[in-house]
């Protein structure tokens, strides 16, 4: 799936009736209404679908955690997309052959290549501000955040996040174990815990668009922790000079 904005886009996939997995910082400039959880302007598509089922799809915030830059999506809209299977009790195995799919963004984010596909392998683990992550040895860029990597039994095993800035094919994802907890997660949350996350979320949205005042199609990294973003800006944004972050080894391999 696609996730397009007003700011920036990402990837998701479906993991259940109506639920998407991406990473928090895909959604981390999109407004939101915080009595419902709806977002304001982020629409999800399905690139590869039929053209009466491609979308736009309304969608809200049904989980957050920034922590490990995850959030579960719930699509509004009803529509009937299969979800992908998640690999239970998955354990790393060097040099295992993977596919990532998602919609890297072209020509410095003036056009995206919509459900394109790529390979590599799994190389070894690496601890990302303290939590274990896969490196990847693949090519990702910014659009790829938040799309599935596939293990050779065709089930996912990671959720793609970030990429070094130095390197070629140096990237990483979140282990599967962590979003099949998301998941779990979001269909157990209270409402009022849901109100108070929303809220949450929206106090933080100003600050992250404050931070992109940059010129339409600049690539640029922001880092707040725990969060750390890397976007193609759409369009000029008003605000802040860019955080003195600008230049760290890993950048998230976010939107356009």
């Amino acid at each position: 799936m696609l996730l397009r904005g007003a700011v920036g886009s990402g990837t998701a996939f479906v993991v259940g009736d109506q639920l998407l997995v991406t990473n928090s910082h895909v959604v981390a400039v999109a407004a939101l209404n915080p009595a419902t959880g709806e977002f304001k302007d982020l629409r999800a598509y399905s690139p590869a679908a039929s053209t009466e089922r491609r979308g736009p799809y309304r969608v809200s915030l049904l989980y957050e955690d920034p922590d490990w830059d995850l959030a579960v999506l719930r699509i509004l809209d009803r529509v009937d997309f299969r979800p992908v299977a998640m690999a239970k009790n998955y354990q790393f195995q060097r040099g295992e052959a993977i596919t990532i799919i998602g919609n890297p963004g072209l020509f410095n984010g003036v056009e995206t290549l919509e459900t394109a596909v790529s390979t590599g392998i799994l190389s070894t683990t690496h601890p990302l501000q303290g939590r274990e992550h896969y490196q990847l040895g693949a090519a990702v860029n910014g659009g790829n955040s938040g799309g599935p990597v596939f293990g050779e039994a065709g089930q996912v095993i990671g959720v793609i996040v970030s990429k070094s800035l130095s390197e070629d094919e140096i990237s990483f994802c979140i282990p599967v174990r962590e979003a099949i907890r998301a998941t779990a997660t979001a269909r157990s949350i209270s409402a009022r815990s849901q109100q108070l996350m929303w809220k949450e979320h929206e106090s933080r949205v100003p600050k992250a668009i404050a931070n992109l005042a940059v010129p339409s199609g600049s690539i640029v990294t922001i880092a707040h922790p725990p969060w750390s973003f890397v976007f193609i800006a759409v369009r000029p944004t008003i605000s802040s000079r860019l955080p003195n972050t600008l230049t760290r080894a890993i950048r998230s391999a976010c939107s356009r």
